[in-house]
């Protein structure tokens, strides 16, 4: 999964409390991320594909000019006009499950869990192989190693007297 989708559902939990941070206090509760990646997921969150959250946002009162604060607001706000200083888009004040950015995001784990355990058991074949794990070069070296081998084993003749057999071809010795 990427990092950024990871970073999608702490703010989301950071956020289910409602209250109001600042990009900075946001930072520090995801575990430092950088100011501008926060506010990216901020915008996320306000899109359709994450939920549709509407996510408030005011200037902090007796900051400096430009130091605003955001705040998820409750599903159950979302029927109310947004404030002025929301920049959301229609969609992003349409009501939407609470769960749809976090199945997503669960779902991807899911797939990449998977991944990892397709990787895991592709590399213990290779290694019981004892062939390295290249792709698909590697297959068809391998293919070809096994050719070779089955090629210079010798043969054995068949029995006599079996109809339809016929005899192996013996080469002139030198």
């Amino acid at each position: 999964m990427s990092e950024h989708r990871y970073l999608v559902v702490h703010l989301l939990d950071v956020l289910q409390s409602h209250r109001w941070y600042t990009l900075g206090e946001l930072s520090d509760a995801v575990g430092g991320e950088p100011v501008p990646s926060i506010s990216a997921r901020i915008r996320d969150l306000r899109k359709p594909f994450y939920g549709g959250y509407r996510i408030d946002r005011r200037q902090r009162a007796g900051a400096p000019a430009r130091s605003y604060e955001y705040r998820l607001v409750p599903r159950e706000e979302c029927g109310a006009a947004p404030s002025r200083s929301v920049r959301a888009r229609p969609s992003a004040a349409k009501p939407r499950k609470d769960g749809d950015a976090l199945a997503l995001v669960y779902a991807q784990q899911e797939l990449d869990a998977a991944h990892r355990l397709y990787n895991a058991a592709m590399d213990a074949i290779h290694a019981a192989a004892g062939i390295p794990r290249d792709g698909l070069a590697g297959i068809l070296g391998w293919i070809d190693e096994a050719r070779s081998a089955m090629m210079s084993r010798p043969t054995e003749p068949a029995p006599p007297n079996v109809p339809g057999v016929p005899e192996p071809e013996t080469e002139p010795e030198a």
